[in-house]
């Protein structure tokens, strides 16, 4: 009997404990927006924009040495600078950053930000994937947007307790129908959209609800990257921000309980409810209203899910200028994430091609115990193979022999 009682109690106990897990199960994720990358030509490089993606680079480098790890991130528009350049758009200053790479009409989710492939970024049109020339803005079919980085339409994704709606809120309004002109309006969400967000929310039930799109619903003054206030010029709450089905939407996020809307597109940090008020990031009356600053600027905001709330972090911002870098051999190294357990990635910046480099490994009484050779690409997947938990030191040199850069692992059983 006895026997008996203590296997019932370790049933009970891992019931317990199971049941906890899942309950208490969260993740986070990265929300960026207004990526702008621009590829050095003239009409491309107006505005506010992030020449060959450097920043980009900068910041998933950030989020690859993330701890909890991110599960994903996502992009909300404007992820180029003109979206529809002869002969392959700016995308290219994007996507070379990211794996695979290249690819041709990805599927949403296909590309990752690092080269094992566990992070991967989703991406959502904005108005600037419409341009076909900064000045003046010229509307034009969305077609290397979908060439080279996700479909343009709408789609839903599913993680743990949670569903992520991807919604288009269109290109900009004709100046016509704009009251600010410096402000131009995006076209909106049809009625069809409305059907899609109304059919896909009520199917998500008692799940957490979370929709990302690039125009924000209204027009509400925030901080800049730096802190500093935002003084926008403008007509109207309306003004800036996207045309049809405005009210309509919010009545939808309303009554379908949506936890947020993650938004960007005028390059600041804000959350408002839905009458424009500002409220705090955790506010737990009704949908937030999320904007974030731009990418172009470094700034991203952490989303932490839980089965009861989505936590949204404060503004954060990576500063690429001073970013930790080796720059005193004429190369960047970084090994992510560090300390690992079973495998790390190395990755270089070089200041010469990368032919047959090699990584040398050694214990802290310097005795080498593993060497990586023929090194030929900025990324290289380092296995911990038979290294035992413990802090090394490494050393990368190029084909003659000279050291490029060095620095510290930790291998730790997590």
């Amino acid at each position: 009997m006895q026997k008996l009682i203590k296997v019932f109690k370790i049933i009970v106990f891992g019931f317990v404990v199971f049941y906890s897990c899942i309950v208490n199960a969260q993740f986070s994720f990265i929300h960026i927006t207004d990526i702008h990358v621009a590829d050095g030509t003239l009409v491309g490089s107006i505005n506010n924009y992030d020449l060959n993606g450097s920043e980009f680079r900068c910041c998933i480098r950030k989020f690859r040495t993330l701890n909890p790890k991110p599960a994903f991130i996502i992009a909300t528009g404007d992820i180029s600078n003109v979206g529809s350049i002869f002969p392959d758009g700016m995308y290219n200053a994007l996507t070379r950053h990211l794996f695979p790479n290249p690819l041709t009409n990805p599927t949403p989710g296909e590309y990752f930000i690092d080269l094992a492939q566990t992070i991967p970024i989703y991406f959502v049109s904005g108005n600037h994937e419409y341009y076909e020339s900064i000045v003046p803005p010229i509307i034009h079919s969305p077609d290397y947007f979908n060439e080279n980085v996700a479909p343009d339409e709408d789609y839903v994704i599913t993680k743990e307790n949670t569903v992520i709606l991807f919604l288009r809120t269109g290109h900009d309004n004709p100046f016509w129908d704009n009251s600010n002109i410096r402000n131009p309006m995006g076209t909106g969400i049809s009625d069809d959209q409305c059907h899609w967000l109304r059919e896909n929310l009520k199917a998500a039930g008692n799940k957490r609800k979370i929709i990302v799109m690039h125009h924000p619903v209204d027009n509400v003054a925030g901080t800049n990257y730096n802190g500093s206030p935002n003084t926008p010029v403008t007509a109207s709450p309306d003004d800036g921000y996207f045309l049809y089905n405005r009210v309509t939407f919010k009545n939808i996020c309303d009554s379908n309980h949506v936890d947020v809307v993650l938004a960007g597109h005028k390059h600041q940090f804000v959350v408002a409810d839905r009458a424009g008020n500002i409220v705090d990031e955790n506010w737990p009356d009704a949908t937030r209203y999320i904007q974030t600053g731009p990418a172009f600027k470094g700034c991203y905001r952490i989303i932490t899910v839980s089965s009861s709330f989505v936590n949204v972090s404060k503004p954060l911002r990576v500063d690429c200028s001073v970013y930790e870098q080796d720059s005193n051999t004429g190369s960047s190294i970084a090994v992510y994430p560090n300390p690992f357990s079973n495998s790390a990635s190395l990755e270089m910046h070089a200041d010469e091609n990368i032919v047959n480099y090699e990584m040398r490994i050694y214990t802290i009484q310097g005795v080498e115990v593993k060497k990586i050779t023929g090194i030929n690409n900025t990324l290289t997947i380092i296995d911990k193979g038979n290294l035992r938990t413990g802090i090394y030191f490494y050393s990368v040199l190029n084909a003659q022999g000279l050291i490029k850069g060095s620095g510290k692992l930790c291998i730790k059983d997590f």
